[in-house]
Parts: C-alpha cells; sequence; structure tokens
C-alpha cells in the first residue's frame, strides 16, 4: 500500500494492512505528522486502473474507427497483447533489471524492504515477467472483447 504525506508517498509493507500493528503506526506516524493513508491508496489505485485499462481501450477504439471492419477480435486481442507486453518487458528490464543493479539491498529507498526476495535476484523478476505474460492474455481478451462489443 502506498501512503501519501505531505508530498511523500512511502510503502508499507502487506503485512502491517491486515492487522494495523503498532509498527504500522510508528511508520506512519514517523513519516509524517498528518497522513490520508486510505484516500491516497484510493486515488492512486484509481487513477492507476483508468490508466491502464482506459488507455488502452481509447487507442484500441480509435485504431479501429480508422480501420474499420477490417479490426475483428484477434487484431484487437493482438494489439492489446503487445500494448501490455511492451509494458511487461518495460518493467522487466529497466525496473526491475536495472533498477535492481543500482539499488543497494541494505539501504534501498522503500522502507521496510532491507534483505527482501527479489534484491539482486533476476530471476526472481524474470518469474514475474512470466506471470505477467499469462496475466496479460486475460487483459488482451478483456479489451478486445469490450471493443469488439462496443466499438
Amino acid at each position: 500500500m502506498i501512503s501519501y504525506c505531505q508530498k511523500k508517498a512511502f510503502y508499507v509493507p502487506l503485512e502491517h494492512l491486515h492487522r494495523r500493528s503498532d509498527t504500522h503506526h510508528r511508520i506512519l506516524h514517523g513519516l509524517c505528522s498528518h497522513h490520508h493513508t486510505l484516500e491516497a491508496a484510493h486515488l492512486v489505485g484509481g487513477l492507476l486502473i483508468i490508466l491502464f485499462f482506459g488507455l488502452p481501450i481509447l487507442l484500441l477504439w480509435d485504431l479501429k474507427a480508422i480501420l474499420g471492419a477490417d479490426f475483428s477480435f484477434w487484431t484487437t486481442w493482438l494489439y492489446a497483447y503487445a500494448l501490455f507486453m511492451g509494458f511487461n518487458l518495460w518493467d522487466l528490464v529497466v525496473l526491475d533489471w536495472v533498477g535492481i543493479s543500482l539499488i543497494d539491498p541494505q539501504n534501498p529507498p522503500i522502507p521496510g524492504t532491507v534483505g527482501a526476495a527479489g534484491w539482486r535476484d533476476y530471476a526472481f523478476h524474470f518469474y514475474g515477467f512470466l506471470k505477467g505474460c499469462v496475466m496479460g492474455l486475460v487483459f488482451a481478451a478483456f479489451e478486445a472483447g469490450v471493443i469488439t462489443l462496443f466499438a
């Protein structure tokens, strides 16, 4: 979960969300005097959903308007999957592999992740990429279905 306070964004480990422990409150109150954790999480999550689903749908809708009847379900699916894989590949190569090679695992930029699984473990991130490839199949089918039915 991402918490927001006075122009600072920080990560709160997932294990602290379901039990609201003293550690969670110390993390939040230690980083800022007042916070709006839930509101910021909903705002960020909503914006990401709009961006993640809305932008490809708008691109596909525009492309369908240009190509017309030649833009079948499978053409739409292939285009949506290519978009998803572009994001997935960017995440793997730039954010994960280049990012983890530049970050010191003993002094990470995200509080609470010292020694976490994934630091300097390229295979861990590659397996995440493979999971993303499978999720992209479903994502592309959803987007192609929306465009085929409504555009």
